[in-house]
């Protein structure tokens, strides 16, 4: 494939990856936000909360609050009562103390505000406070698909270049860091995306791979011109 030909493709793929990423795939870039907003205030939770504790998250949103601004943050307060189930399952079972957390958020100049107070349920005392500022994911969530388009089309080898690009995104979303964002890889993103929720991925994968193998047996034996003539007929 000649040079030229190779930029056209990238840029248009970039222009319509860009579109999207700003207009249809909202939902998922707020979910990478908040879990980026998460990951900054765990290792504070994990100071306070140990083993036997239960942590209650207090989604209500402020009344002043109209019901457009309070549909605004519905990504990030699901996605902190789903870490906050994650964090109670791993502590279970609940033996100690009862701690909650509430959110206060705020949003200026493109920016997300968070703040996070951690209080005892049972004295009603605030143990931590903490305040995280996140810039909203748009023009990086482009880097990693257009970075596999090119080293698939530059080198011949697509899973190359699908493995180097997830690593980049998951870098970018996880503070820029390369080892977090392998582990965070590992660990979270292949799992989650292999098998999804109820395991819908895994079983479209394994749905697809089947096919695969079908259409690569029928072709090997010479039923695939048979199929062809059956189905024309």
């Amino acid at each position: 494939m000649n040079k030229k030909k190779l930029f056209s493709i990238v840029l248009i793929a970039s222009i319509l990856i860009t579109l999207f990423s700003l207009k249809g795939d909202s939902n998922y870039l707020q979910e990478k936000e908040a879990d980026n907003i998460w990951s900054q205030l765990l290792p504070t939770l994990n100071e306070i909360i140990r083993k036997g504790d239960y942590l209650v998250y207090n989604n209500e949103i402020e009344i002043n609050e109209s019901p457009a601004e309070s549909h605004k943050w519905k990504t990030f307060i699901e996605r902190f009562s789903y870490h906050v189930g994650i964090i109670n399952l791993k502590n279970t079972p609940k033996m100690r103390k009862t701690f909650t957390l509430q959110t206060q958020f705020r949003d200026f100049k493109n920016k997300t505000s968070i703040e996070f107070t951690i209080s005892d349920d049972t004295t009603n005392e605030v143990i931590e406070r903490r305040i995280f500022i996140s810039k909203r994911i748009i023009w990086t969530c482009t880097v990693p698909v257009i970075l596999a388009l090119l080293l698939s089309f530059y080198t011949g080898r697509p899973l190359l270049g699908l493995s180097v690009s997830a690593l980049i995104g998951s870098a970018l979303i996880n503070s820029n860091s390369v080892f977090i964002g392998l582990w965070q890889l590992i660990v979270h993103y292949i799992p989650e995306g292999l098998f999804g929720r109820n395991g819908m991925n895994f079983k479209l994968i394994l749905f697809i791979t089947l096919m695969h193998f079908i259409v690569s047996a029928l072709s090997f034996t010479g039923g695939e011109g048979k199929t062809k003539k059956t189905l024309t007929r």
